[in-house]
């Protein structure tokens, strides 16, 4: 079958619901409502760029994706009552949360979630008969559901804790499916031994449509940029380095530092809102020795002095603005930006789109850089490609190779001699 008779078949077939409230533990998400079935990935208008405020006619997924889409019958979508009454096989989607805080990940979600959930004995028996299966996304961070990160948990890992609900409740594998975006994810699987019972996990960039949704409130995105616009841009530009993130990470602390130290910040285009000196890979070190300067040698003394007065700098300039957008809004005591419609957590706001027209390259750190089992390519990467930015990575061992097997070119660039 090929993409569009499997959107036939799901359309013709099954009813997308999500269940009837939340799952919490201390009033801490634990599993939530979903919609990126029902609300996104099949409803053709997702595919439109930004909101409802950006009038174009161009779509960023497959044309005759969309085409059919817009012209096939709806999806039935709706509550879970009707769902269950419809007569027709159910996907049941939620939100996966790792639980990251607790002790006990991989019991915790089971009983908090699963063992819940199947109270509800109509469930687990329409999931024995095939005609109801569970859709958990867990697309916000890649994960190795092998690594026992746990070591109290009775489970050794996540696919332990999944293989024991299966296993319990005689379920067909089939009948609950996990997506997360950790590209080696299937290579990790079969490095590992599921003793024949495995868990079902979709390994997809799952994220990768954040550039073109989630635009900054100026609305700055031209879906119609031509390349020779942006090199006329770049004649202009006072920069030649882009980079910007909203998420902390000590790596991206550690870029900042030798932006600084190589006296390229003043060519550079960056957005920095923390910078948590004693935690970046290269910078601790004189730390260690600022209170006893004196007793080193001169030439390790002025060495450290010197970095010393750097990081001082640093800390000064934080937070770094990377556009006119960026310095006009209004952050509250609780990290949130200030619109008059509300207030959103300014880690969740996407970055201007500007800031790629007044620039050459970006550089890029992906989530999780020195984590060696994972590879996410997500919205830092995207966002670059978007707005014609070569890339220079700092990110994970294989992130080139898996790159390239997602369709892209990669130019290393040559020398002569």
């Amino acid at each position: 079958m090929n993409y569009i008779d499997i959107l036939k078949d799901i359309i013709d077939n099954f009813y997308v619901t999500t269940f009837t409230r939340d799952f919490t533990l201390k009033s801490k998400f634990i599993c939530g409502r979903g919609r990126v079935l029902k609300d996104e990935w099949l409803n053709p208008d997702f595919y439109n760029f930004g909101g409802k405020h950006m009038h174009t006619n161009k779509t960023f997924h497959r044309k005759d994706v969309v085409d059919f889409l817009r012209s096939y019958k709806r999806m039935d979508t709706g509550n879970f009552r009707n769902a269950m009454r419809s007569g027709k096989k159910v996907i049941m989607e939620m939100e996966m949360h790792g639980v990251t805080d607790h002790l006990e990940s991989y019991s915790v979600f089971k009983q908090t979630f699963f063992d819940k959930l199947f109270k509800n004995k109509e469930i687990l028996k329409r999931m024995r008969q095939g005609k109801f299966f569970i859709f958990l996304y867990y697309g916000w961070e890649a994960d190795d559901f092998r690594d026992p990160d746990r070591p109290t948990d009775k489970y050794r890992n996540w696919y332990e804790m999944f293989r024991s609900v299966l296993i319990d409740y005689k379920l067909p594998t089939n009948s609950i499916i996990i997506a997360q975006s950790n590209l080696l994810g299937y290579k990790n699987e079969k490095e590992y031994d599921f003793r024949g019972i495995k868990p079902n996990v979709i390994f997809d960039n799952i994220t990768e449509f954040q550039p073109f949704k989630s635009i900054a409130r100026n609305d700055k995105l031209n879906v119609d940029y031509p390349i020779e616009e942006h090199f006329k841009n770049l004649r202009k530009s006072k920069n030649t380095l882009l980079r910007i993130h909203r998420t902390w990470h000590p790596h991206r602390d550690n870029m900042l530092y030798y932006l600084y130290k190589k006296n390229y910040i003043n060519n550079s285009l960056v957005q920095h809102r923390v910078f948590e000196k004693a935690k970046a890979p290269d910078i601790y070190n004189f730390f260690d020795y600022k209170d006893c300067v004196e007793d080193l040698h001169k030439e390790t003394r002025e060495i450290v002095v010197k970095d010393y007065d750097l990081v001082k700098r640093i800390d000064k300039d934080i937070p770094i603005k990377s556009s006119e957008y960026e310095k006009n809004l209004l952050i509250d005591s609780n990290n949130h930006i200030v619109f008059n419609n509300g207030e959103h957590h300014i880690s969740n706001e996407p970055i201007d789109n500007s800031v790629y027209e007044d620039s050459v390259f970006s550089w890029v750190s992906p989530s999780l850089p020195d984590k060696k089992n994972y590879i996410f390519i997500n919205q830092s990467t995207f966002s670059p490609i978007l707005h014609y930015h070569p890339i220079l990575w700092l990110g994970h061992t294989h992130l080139i190779k898996y790159f390239k097997k997602c369709g892209f070119q990669i130019n290393l660039g040559k020398t002569n001699g």
